[in-house]
């Protein structure tokens, strides 16, 4: 229900809220409807790999190895990365 749900919004469903909606699919191991939704990601945000990762676990914890191998093949094909994460504490020292 909540894919046609976010596929009816058309252009308004950003692509937050179908990165919500591949988390859920993760967590129930709905490997089907998470593929088409990771289809959809990938036409909005090419280059975020975070999505990629996402289907490739869901493929592993289903134990499609081969599915994720060739997912994580093509990540690497395409130059993608992981963008590295930081974060700034101001300490106020002044």
């Amino acid at each position: 229900e909540a894919y046609e749900f976010t596929k009816g919004l058309q252009s308004n469903a950003s692509s937050g809220v179908w990165g919500m909606l591949l988390s859920v699919c993760n967590y129930h191991g709905e490997i089907k409807l998470g593929k088409k939704v990771a289809e959809k990601l990938f036409e909005m945000e090419p280059q975020n790999v975070g999505y990629y990762i996402s289907l490739s676990n869901m493929y592993v914890a289903a134990g499609s190895w081969k599915d994720a191998t060739e997912l994580r093949q093509s990540v690497h094909d395409q130059g993608l990365r992981k963008c590295t994460a930081y974060s700034l504490i101001d300490v106020g020292l002044g």
